[in-house]
């Protein structure tokens, strides 16, 4: 497992680091409130640090003695990023935990975001752990498609960060053709860039129209591939480019053509 911090390439923190300097209390300033404060302190500590706790180590037991107590708290932001327990689950990559704790949850729970747009599901997409995502997905189907940080899918978090398993996952339950043709090509370019070649294969294969547009950066997903002439690998490999594009009715472009020649 690993430490529990996921990166994404923007630098954002996915994911928290430990519980002592994550888990906030937000106070009431009035002192005339003193009994609510008190109230309202002990609820925090007997709900979100416990439960911050269990899902960072994994302590299903742990959790469900708190949810038991209070369902709703499955809903509640236990971080400063606005992080439910969920996304700690997921970051950490517990997946027993994140089983049991989906079931306690409806759909619209699962779709909750944090302070940066994030559902849990962008979590398990950056750490890769493919059966997390699965639990999510079948309880809401609509998750692949939310966005989160920076307006990105759950589908282009794993490319970035080149989870090739998740990416195929994820690319297989995500509605590509709802996607803007310019989140298709991000995904198709980033793809290539991360040499996730199956997956860039498959996109092209079923859009071919994508392989000489440009993406956020100005980036063609054939010139892209021609900067990594080893990655066509055995003719037979390349054999299968070549259909590819082919197919895509390219056969004449320049791009192609030097991959030809490679």
């Amino acid at each position: 497992m690993s430490d529990g911090n996921v990166m994404d390439q923007q630098g954002i923190f996915l994911s928290p680091s430990s519980p002592q300097t994550e888990v906030y209390w937000d106070a009431i300033d009035d002192a005339e409130n003193e009994a609510i404060e008190k109230t309202r302190r002990f609820h925090f500590l007997d709900t979100s640090v416990r439960l911050y706790k269990a899902a960072l180590k994994g302590d299903w037991p742990a959790a469900k003695e708190v949810i038991d107590k209070y369902p709703d708290a499955v809903t509640y932001s236990i971080t400063r990023r606005k992080d439910k327990v969920l996304h700690i689950a997921a970051a950490a990559e517990h997946t027993g935990f994140v089983k049991e704790l989906v079931k306690r949850m409806d759909q619209d729970g699962l779709a909750l975001p944090n302070l940066h747009g994030n559902t849990a599901i962008c979590f398990a997409a950056a750490s890769g752990i493919v059966p997390i995502a699965e639990e999510m997905v079948k309880k809401n189907i609509e998750l692949p498609m939310i966005r989160g940080s920076k307006r990105m899918t759950p589908l282009y978090m794993a490319v970035l960060q080149g989870r090739r398993n998740m990416v195929a996952y994820l690319y297989s339950v995500t509605a590509f053709i709802r996607l803007t043709p310019l989140e298709r090509i991000d995904i198709l370019v980033a793809c290539i860039s991360s040499d996730l070649y199956e997956i860039a294969l498959k996109i092209l294969k079923d859009y071919p129209e994508l392989s000489t547009m440009k993406d956020t950066y100005g980036k063609i997903a054939l010139q892209e591939l021609a900067k990594k002439p080893y990655a066509i690998g055995s003719k037979s490999q390349l054999s299968v480019w070549e259909r590819c594009l082919n197919s895509c009715q390219y056969a004449s472009n320049p791009i192609f053509l030097y991959l030809h020649a490679c």
